[in-house]
């Protein structure tokens, strides 16, 4: 089978004296001269399997000695200085005189006849010549790659899994062919993944024969991009990107009579346990790491937004009873009593851990306001525009509280007195901006629920936008990963729309999510543990679960 290439490996091949046993080929000569001795120049160009390759696009070769152009050789099939063989290889030669002594010659090979067009190979050959006495130089080049080409045989495995992964590194000469054999320079290769889950076998290649492989030894990964470059030529890049598995699901205890317990918020608490709040069961389950269920029931109440608190506990709102929960790590609750207007209702949503130490909550009633509470319940509300419509609420990275307002259509900053200081209004308009976190890049992240979009808002208010993969998706919630990108959950925004968990770098470069397992779960939130796991809630209309997920 015939192979692209080129000229392979600079080298000194032979000198010697002609010979009567010499093939007979036409050359292209010019006379000797005193003190010189005559040359032929004989490159080979091998055809079937041989080991080393001519560039099909190789036109002619170039002899230089210092500034001055000795030989110019035809080397197309066509060329009267060739002559073919039954193996479909052919030898071209070409006669010079060259001054004695010992001298290095430089050569070249080109796309175009004359000397013309793209260099394809390049290399030098050393002769020793004695004056009067002719000498024959085989001459072999070093491909020149003017483009790189990296790509994975298996560049989307499944996470979580270790092996090692064949990396194939390509040089192309100035035609687009694959060089074959060595290459002038080495080819340097980098890998962009910083956590140590995949590591290069090799750290630059010579010759195209070298093996490379990318080992990954199973822990979380997001992505790693491997580099390829060398001087004078455009380097390649490619992503292995473990395709994220869903490696357990842990039902909740159902409510009686089989409804299931509608986990939806969670957190990490003190203790290293997942605890999450079953609204419809009217329960808060503590979650170990191999899936056992806790239960502390708070029935009739409609348990929302648990946290962690800045004193060790669980805080989370009951909607139903207008209450804001301590709950220990042991699960002995206690509710504090939310204040309301006396021609308003209350509506609790959410809670998070505030700057100040204290735990903020939303209301979502007539008046909107935000709250926070003291570990030992004290509460101090603070009154929202009139318009607003609180989802969300983080400590920002500059220590304020950044709260998504749907009313509003964007994000309200608030001092930790409870000053609006700062509002930023989404790009779209009917956005509705859900989750909130702050990033790995330290701004602020926001799932835009109606617009199937993630924003990234600087501390000054920049807003720039990021679609995801999937229509209608519904994106919910937002997490900082521990792999330095930020993940999110699509709660399937439509009937029959499957929910996904994904996740955006924070340059918004790459955005990917993936389904879950079973096609009628809807992903709800997310949390991520000191192991760099992934955990999230689910739900379909049968049952509600806690996924666990290896990226």
């Amino acid at each position: 089978m015939m192979r692209h290439a080129w000229f392979a490996a600079c080298a000194v091949l032979a000198i010697a004296a002609c010979s009567s046993s010499a093939p007979t080929i036409p050359l292209v000569s010019t006379a000797p001269s005193a003190g010189s001795a005559s040359v032929t120049f004989v490159v080979v160009v091998p055809g079937g399997d041989a080991p080393q390759y001519v560039s099909p696009s190789a036109q002619s070769v170039v002899v230089t000695l210092g500034s001055a152009t000795l030989l110019t050789l035809d080397v197309r099939s066509s060329s009267q200085a060739c002559k073919s063989d039954p193996s479909g290889s052919r030898t071209c030669s070409g006669q010079v005189s060259a001054p004695a002594g010992n001298q290095t010659f430089d050569v070249a090979s080109f796309d175009g006849a004359a000397g013309k067009g793209n260099v394809l190979a390049a290399g030098s050959v050393n002769a020793v010549l004695v004056a009067g006495r002719p000498a024959r130089v085989a001459i072999a080049l070093t491909g020149r790659p003017a483009s790189l080409r990296v790509s994975f045989r298996n560049a989307y495995p499944a996470a979580g899994k270790a092996g090692r992964f064949a990396v194939t590194v390509s040089a192309l000469d100035a035609d687009g062919n694959t060089i074959v054999g060595n290459y002038g320079s080495a080819v340097a290769l980098s890998n962009s993944d910083a956590s140590g889950a995949t590591k290069l076998s090799l750290a630059s290649v010579k010759k195209s024969s070298q093996k490379i492989t990318l080992s990954y030894d199973g822990t979380p990964l997001s992505q790693a991009i491997v580099n390829a470059s060398v001087s004078g030529a455009r380097g390649s890049s490619a992503m292995f990107a473990p395709v994220p598995t869903i490696v357990a699901q842990y039902e909740a205890p159902p409510l009686k009579g089989g409804l299931p317990a509608g986990l939806a918020d969670l957190c990490i608490g003190s203790d290293g346990n997942v605890w999450a709040t079953a609204s419809s069961s009217g329960a808060i389950e503590k979650i170990s790491a191999d899936g056992t269920f806790t239960t502390y029931l708070a029935l009739d109440s409609y348990p929302l937004g648990i946290s962690a608190g800045a004193d060790g506990n669980l805080w989370f709102v009951e909607q139903m009873k207008n209450k804001v929960v301590k709950i220990t790590l042991q699960g002995k609750m206690t509710g504090y009593k939310v204040p309301v207007a006396p021609s308003g209702f209350s509506q609790l949503a959410w809670t998070a851990r505030g700057p100040d130490g204290r735990t903020w909550f939303l209301d979502q009633g007539s008046p909107p306001r935000v709250g926070a509470v003291t570990s030992d319940g004290t509460i101090s509300m603070y009154d929202l525009p009139a318009n607003s419509f609180p989802q969300e609420i983080v400590t920002g990275p500059d220590g304020n509280l950044w709260m998504t307002d749907d009313g509003f259509n964007g994000v309200l900053v608030l001092s930790p007195s409870g000053q609006i200081i700062a509002k930023h209004r989404m790009k779209t308009k009917d956005a509705q901006p859900w989750g909130i976190t702050v990033g790995p890049d330290r701004n602020v992240w926001v799932a835009e629920y109606n617009i199937d979009k993630i924003a990234r808002i600087t501390t000054g208010g920049s807003i720039r936008e990021f679609t995801v993969p999937t229509a209608v998706a519904g994106p919910l919630n937002v997490a900082s990963g521990p792999d330095g990108n930020v993940w999110f959950t699509e709660s399937g925004g439509s009937i029959g729309i499957a929910g996904k968990i994904g996740f955006v770098s924070t340059d918004g470069a790459v955005i990917r999510d993936f389904p879950m397992r079973d096609n009628l779960d809807h992903a709800h939130n997310l949390t991520f543990d000191s192991a760099r796991h992934l955990w999230f809630t689910e739900f379909n209309n049968s049952e509600s679960a806690l996924g666990q997920l290896i990226y």
